[in-house]
């Protein structure tokens, strides 16, 4: 049974012979590591980012509308709460210390809101949030292109 694993594997690219002779003759924990001998895979830093396909954007547009409603909701009900405590009379130790933290707190929130929101109109216009260096080079190279078209015309 082992044989025919090892045979297996040897066909798709998982094993050779030196592998498993080390294996059969060191036992399994002297064998050398997998990772070191599929030399054969591409490295997955030189293909370049994966790009999302139409199903794993829409499920991020979908989670993106969901989690602005609910920060949208948390933001609303931070700025009441500190509106409700900017309208009291008497103020102590503790007021002026919650409300630094909502002033700090709404700062940061709407950093993220603003952040989801520019990411949801880049997802909907069908453009990609990261771009290779290879795709920005060539973008910067056509903006260089036209500046000097128009500046020669």
């Amino acid at each position: 049974m082992r044989e025919e694993m090892a045979e297996m594997a040897r066909r798709v690219g998982f094993g050779d012979k030196l592998r498993e002779e080390t294996r059969e003759r060191d036992g399994d924990d002297a064998a050398p590591d997998l990772a070191a001998e599929t030399t054969g895979a591409p490295d997955a830093a030189a293909k370049g980012p994966k790009k999302a396909g139409p199903v794993a954007r829409l499920v991020i547009i979908l989670f993106l509308l969901l989690w602005l409603a609910l920060w949208s909701y948390g933001i609303h009900e931070a700025w009441s709460a500190a509106s409700d405590l900017f309208e009291q009379s008497e103020w102590e130790a503790f007021d002026y210390a919650m409300l630094a933290f909502f002033a700090v707190w709404l700062t940061g929130a709407l950093i993220g809101w603003a952040f989801g929101v520019v990411i949801l109109f880049v997802m909907l216009f069908g453009k990609e949030v990261e771009r290779s260096p290879e795709e920005q080079a060539a973008r910067w190279k056509r903006k260089l292109a036209r500046r000097r078209s128009k500046d020669t015309a």
